[in-house]
């Protein structure tokens, strides 16, 4: 059987450094 992945890549905002990128919100182009 086959597998298919299907991944979504988005941009993330930065505006806040101290998070990690599990906790970074989407940027406006992101979402």
């Amino acid at each position: 059987m086959k597998t298919l992945l299907l991944l979504r890549h988005a941009k993330s905002d930065w505006s806040d450094g101290s998070l990690n990128d599990k906790h970074r919100p989407l940027g406006p182009r992101g979402g």
